[in-house]
């Protein structure tokens, strides 16, 4: 199993000059690897992986538009970096892929 650790901040070296606070303040999951991405896409991955990996199709069949802008609103709108939209309701499979 891959070892993962939750940072909330990129270290001095790691920062874009041009870079704003806010994305500054971005969670980002690190692997062992050394590659980090969003903290969201970690927890959509887990939860796939975890409860949804016998969907037929998951990378494949797309879900509605709809509900993919609105998840993806409900998490820029987030101040905990779509935790708890995660977390709070059962979401379509293929909306999370």
């Amino acid at each position: 199993a891959m070892q993962v650790a939750i940072s909330t901040s990129l270290k001095k070296e790691e920062r874009d000059e041009d870079s704003d606070e806010e994305e500054d303040k971005l969670m980002t999951a690190r692997c062992v690897l050394g590659l980090s991405v969003p903290y969201v896409v970690f927890q959509c991955a887990r939860i796939i992986r975890e409860n949804h990996l016998d969907v037929e199709g998951i990378f494949r069949i797309s879900a509605s538009q709809s509900e993919i802008k609105g998840l993806r609103e409900a998490i820029d709108a987030s101040t905990n970096c779509g935790v708890s939209e995660l977390h709070g309701e059962a979401h379509d499979p293929y909306v999370l892929a």
